[in-house]
């Protein structure tokens, strides 16, 4: 919401190309939420990818270079009030490019790949379906115990913090009251055994933002319809 605004004020949309231009209105008129069912969130992603890489080439790739690139907030900050700086040059070509040259070339670069994924995919790229969150086993190599592509919006450092690897393994509402009540879900199943019904059956209500009612007992004496067995401990002597 920041930074969108201004940096489309650098595109020209009658330079634009067909698919471009298509990109363009979806950015102009997006809300700003990643909702999974949204297009602009994707463009949106693979724009500013593109940017940052064209922007902090001199950081790249930073696992060679020694040097971290300027995070999302000092990024902002720095092509607002410092478009001009010899830093916004690309240095992978012989121009001295500026931001304002940069975003055009984003753009190119980003709807070229997502176009590319669209016909890999055969499918529109909503953004749930984009980004292919994956619930990952902690065996990693054996794919058949993770659960792939699942559909749900949000991204890194925004609401509904849920990038293609990461998300929030435990979501709880408490009603504070008399009697106290509350909700709860998290990614996956309460079976551990992939081969059982109950390996993934919280996965589409989780990716959907529902919850479960929990079960709150206010004495170790409280009954609950939802108990079907229970096991006590004794300390040993």
């Amino acid at each position: 919401a920041e930074s969108l605004p201004y940096l489309m004020t650098m595109l020209d949309p009658s330079q634009l190309n067909e698919r471009e231009l298509k990109a363009f209105n979806l950015l102009a008129s997006w809300n700003f939420h990643n909702d999974r069912d949204l297009s602009a969130p994707t463009y949106f992603t693979a724009f500013w990818n593109a940017f940052d890489e064209l922007l902090w080439d001199e950081f790249m790739p930073e696992n060679e270079k020694g040097l971290t690139a300027p995070d999302e907030y000092m990024t902002v900050s720095f092509i607002i009030n410092h478009p001009d700086h010899p830093l916004a040059d690309n240095q992978q070509t012989p121009e001295r490019e500026t931001v304002s040259d940069l975003v055009p070339m984003a753009v190119s670069k980003a709807v070229e790949k997502v176009h590319n994924w669209m016909e890999e995919k055969n499918t529109e790229p909503e953004w749930g379906v984009y980004k292919g969150t994956r619930l990952a086993h902690w065996i990693e190599p054996l794919e058949v115990l993770h659960v792939n592509n699942v559909s749900i919006g949000g991204d890194n450092h925004i609401v509904n913090a849920t990038s293609k690897t990461h998300g929030a393994s435990w979501r709880m509402v408490i009603a504070v009251g008399e009697p106290m009540e509350g909700w709860g879900i998290y990614p996956g199943g309460q079976s551990g055994n992939p081969g059982s019904p109950y390996y993934s059956n919280f996965t589409e209500k989780w990716a959907d933002g529902e919850y479960y009612p929990l079960v709150f007992l206010n004495n170790q004496s409280s009954e609950h319809p939802s108990i079907i067995s229970s096991v006590t401990i004794q300390p040993a002597k």
